[in-house]
């Protein structure tokens, strides 16, 4: 399916198409009745889409494999830039994968820190409750995708990395339980 907003910019074109059509016509007339511009137009299109495309394709391909550091520098500011947008893509991702219930969308991550933000005074872990230092909060399932969970704002929280990255595909209450024995085996 083509992008969104190729979709929207095909819709701009049928309207102004449809709005401006005496002109087009006048244009056209003008256009085709020029002397062996139908000759050089038919010849045009016989042999130009296919051999272009290859050629594009090549060119293409040639570009990214002489631009691989470029394009990955570029796409690791672009998610510096944005975050909350790629973690969304990130959980969308997930969720095609595990064909979890919901989407996640920016509205909802922010209504998710913002909540924990007002609940906790500052951006606080719901499993350690320790504060987050930036850049290491990572939006948290209480149940895992891969256990049925899902893209709802009751089934997402704000984790610390430690936390979500012990947490695996435990359960809130499975993890609790594996942390209170982990605390008490290291004293």
């Amino acid at each position: 399916m083509p992008h969104k907003t190729l979709l929207k910019r095909q819709e701009y074109h049928k309207k102004y198409r449809k709005a401006h059509k005496k002109e087009f016509q006048v244009y056209s007339k003008r256009y085709y009745n020029k002397p062996g511009i139908k000759e050089h137009y038919q010849q045009y299109r016989k042999t130009h889409p296919f051999v272009m495309q290859e050629e594009w394709k090549i060119a293409k391909k040639a570009w990214h494999e002489r631009n691989k550091i470029r394009r990955y520098t570029a796409y690791k500011e672009y998610r510096k830039r944005n975050l909350v947008r790629m973690k969304a893509r990130d959980q969308r991702r997930a969720a095609r994968v595990f064909g979890a219930k919901g989407t996640i969308t920016i509205a909802i991550i922010q209504r998710v820190y913002e909540n924990n933000i007002k609940r906790f005074g500052t951006l606080t872990c719901y499993l350690c409750l320790q504060k987050v230092p930036f850049g290491k909060d990572h939006l948290e399932h209480r149940v895992p995708l891969s256990r049925s969970g899902t893209h709802y704002y009751n089934n997402l929280a704000v984790a610390c990395q430690r936390c979500n990255l012990s947490k695996k595909d435990k359960t809130e209450k499975e993890y609790r339980a594996y942390a209170l024995l982990v605390s008490s085996v290291s004293k």
